[in-house]
């Protein structure tokens, strides 16, 4: 036996609230974006505290720190180095294999030889409206150098 739908009369009091919810809605999403240079620090430290967190609890149980604030700490600094490490494992072979690409760039850019497994309707593009040079300069060691140093200033 199906149930029937039963539809609410509106009456002035429901179309009352409606409105202010409709209302407080509104004036919460244009408090969240005219907010959001504020909030965005409390959002990020709140998205990292909820990523370390299982890190600290694992560090309190088997490490037996007693205290929460040190094994915050050493959470911190674990999560730090982590990222340290990797960036400084990353970052250097990134910037040889850009290098590296650039100059096979200015190698094609100067060649008028076509690569076999392009088409040719493919590589006339490529010759006729995209500026090599160009391109071979963004993928220099130094525009990457320079783009890292701005890039970590701006962090800090």
């Amino acid at each position: 036996m199906p149930q029937e739908i039963v539809q609410k009369k509106y009456d002035f009091d429901r179309v009352v609230r409606m409105i202010l919810t409709l209302i407080s809605v509104a004036v919460g999403v244009w408090l969240v974006n005219y907010l959001s240079p504020v909030l965005m620090p409390f959002v990020v430290g709140f998205i990292l505290a909820y990523i370390i967190e299982p890190l600290v609890e694992w560090l309190q149980r088997k490490v037996h720190i007693k205290t929460r604030g040190i094994a915050v700490m050493l959470a911190l600094i674990i999560v730090i180095a982590t990222i340290v490490g990797l960036c400084w494992l990353i970052i250097p072979y990134l910037i040889d294999e850009f290098s590296m690409m650039s100059k096979q760039l200015a190698a094609y850019a100067k060649s008028s030889l076509s690569i076999p497994y392009i088409p040719a309707e493919v590589n006339d593009f490529i010759q006729r409206y995209i500026d090599l040079e160009k391109i071979n300069e963004l993928f220099s060691k130094q525009q990457w150098m320079e783009l890292i140093n701005k890039a970590l200033s701006g962090a800090w």
